[in-house]
């Protein structure tokens, strides 16, 4: 899949309404029989990769039993299409992530929400999002809402500078899997304090002239403030130097109400430029 050609909105699809098409014993039956889910999770007892392993053989147990129930004909007739289309999605997700976690690698650091999983030389990963208090507060969007976010945001290309595509995400009610473009690209952060090798195409004055623009491009095309610009969700492609930015949680309307945002993200810029600015001036790469 190359994502550089998806122009469509992310595919949300919940769990849950796939099996309200369900006829009710078959309903009665799937919730029965399914996993018990993971209320909380003690994150000093059981590893990031037992989690994720538990929540997509939970995904599996359910995704049998609304086969089970699609080979017996046990849905609601004019729900028939949409059924199958989700279901279908679901299980390529499923698929997906599974083949990642077993046969590719994990991207950067467990966190406190989740893990990112890719195959080997692919330009796809899969964000499993298990530990949604750590993810979402008063502050931060829900998971669903930042996808739609990256999603209206996904087509702006400022002279290179982009965020990355999102294909959907399946909202599991506790848990999440979001399907995503890979970036072959390394955040500042890293690159500042974890010694991570910056491109030799980034050039400094050019970066941070196409990143304001992408900056302000999103504020007035994407109708969006990013407010959380830190170097963390700042990267450069390893090949092109161009930026790339990252993680929509926080984001908020490009609408007067929240003006606040708006200036968080130029003075985000402004400390980031500098830091860099700073950190290059050291090692006599400026």
């Amino acid at each position: 899949m190359n994502f550089e050609n998806i122009l469509v909105k992310p595919k949300i699809i919940r769990k849950n309404s796939v099996e309200e098409k369900l006829t009710s014993s078959a309903k009665r039956r799937l919730r029965n029989e399914e996993g018990t889910p993971l209320v909380e999770v003690p994150e000093l007892e059981i590893k990031y990769h037992d989690i994720s392993e538990q929540i997509l053989t939970n995904l599996n147990d359910w995704l049998n039993e609304v086969r089970e129930s699609l080979e017996k004909n046990k849905f609601d007739s004019e729900n028939e299409g949409k059924l199958r289309e989700d279901f279908l999605y679901i299980s390529k997700i499923y698929n997906g992530a599974r083949k990642s976690k077993s046969d590719g690698a994990m991207i950067g650091f467990p966190g406190s929400f989740g893990v990112v999983y890719a195959e080997n030389n692919s330009d796809v990963c899969y964000k499993i999002i298990y530990h949604l208090k750590n993810y979402e507060s008063e502050d931060v969007n829900s998971v669903t809402g930042e996808v739609e976010i990256q999603g209206i945001l996904q087509d702006l290309n400022i002279d290179g500078a982009r965020c990355p595509k999102v294909d959907g995400v399946i909202d599991m009610g506790d848990y999440h899997i979001i399907k995503m473009e890979r970036l072959d690209a390394v955040a500042l952060g890293d690159i500042m304090h974890h010694g991570a090798a910056l491109s030799e195409n980034f050039d400094f004055e050019i970066f941070f002239k196409k990143l304001r623009e992408y900056l302000i491009a999103m504020h007035l095309q994407g109708k969006f403030y990013h407010n959380d610009f830190h170097m963390g969700n700042i990267m450069v492609d390893k090949k092109t130097g161009d930026p790339r930015v990252i993680d929509f949680g926080k984001s908020k309307p490009a609408e007067r109400i929240n003006r606040g945002a708006r200036e968080n993200d130029f003075r985000y810029f402004d400390a980031v430029k500098n830091e860099m600015k700073l950190y290059l001036q050291s090692r006599g790469l400026l």
